[in-house]
């Protein structure tokens, strides 16, 4: 049987912490996300993952108008290798309760999971199929796009394991299915997104991937070149341009004009 595969992106239209330092957009409100979720939504119709996916995007904020007037329509229709698949989250836990949304959502259909958040823009033909590649070694758990650091602890809590960006990168259903049996979910903060941020860094960001590595799995950098950039700026007309090293650590990127955006 042909393997299945999932490509999930996160999509929150609304105010959003400032991270001023590393040149996150401080997003006020629904209209400045629109132009970035336009944008990911126009890329993902071109872009060729290498294998057959479905792109399932979570919509965290089912009740914003931006939103519906953008993803209204789009359930069903077609992607480069694939069809768009739209489900409403309720931002509880913020990208890594949406996670959960969608598998939980689509579970038993999809052998591979790509999990990605809605301000990293994917630009490699042919990322998921390298990712696959890897993952048939069966001791590779997780295979990020954008860098993984190891924790020791963090606000008093013991985490000892790396953890993945954003979980930002592709695992299986298999591993999937290991985790849920394990945890009952994709590990996330039972409260709204915006709400305790420590919460939602240690329930989220640092409970899911590092789960692999706590099993004896390992990750992996997929390889060859970047397969991303970030829109990472205020104002129209700009787009970060990741220029960050593989593997870990890789938070650091520049600012480029780009005139798709215009």
């Amino acid at each position: 049987m042909t393997d299945r595969h999932a490509l999930v992106m996160i999509v929150y239209f609304g105010h959003r912490w400032e991270r001023k330092k590393e040149n996150f957009v401080p997003y006020e409100d629904e209209n400045d996300v629109y132009p970035m979720v336009k944008y990911q939504i126009e890329s993902l119709k071109k872009l060729d993952p290498g294998v057959d996916t479905d792109i399932i995007i979570v919509n965290n904020s089912p009740s914003s108008e931006r939103s519906k007037e953008l993803l209204d329509g789009l359930d069903g229709t077609a992607a480069f290798r694939g069809i768009f698949r739209v489900v409403d989250g309720d931002n509880l836990g913020g990208s890594f309760g949406g996670y959960n949304t969608a598998y939980m959502s689509f579970r038993g259909q999809y052998d591979y999971w790509f999990f990605n958040e809605d301000d990293v823009i994917i630009t490699r033909d042919g990322f998921y199929a390298d990712a696959v590649e890897q993952l048939q070694d069966k001791s590779v758990g997780f295979v990020a796009i954008n860098g993984f650091d190891y924790m020791n602890s963090k606000w008093g809590h013991q985490i000892n394991a790396n953890h993945v960006h954003g979980a930002c990168g592709c695992t299986t259903a298999e591993k999937l299915e290991e985790i849920v049996a394990d945890r009952g979910e994709i590990p996330h903060a039972h409260l709204d997104g915006m709400e305790d941020k420590r919460r939602q860094i240690l329930e989220g960001e640092l409970s899911f991937t590092p789960w692999f590595e706590h099993q004896g799995y390992r990750f992996e950098m997929i390889k060859g070149e970047k397969p991303f950039t970030r829109w990472c700026h205020p104002g129209a007309g700009t787009i970060g341009l990741d220029e960050s090293k593989w593997g870990p650590g890789s938070c650091t990127w520049i600012l480029q004009n780009d005139d798709r955006l215009k």
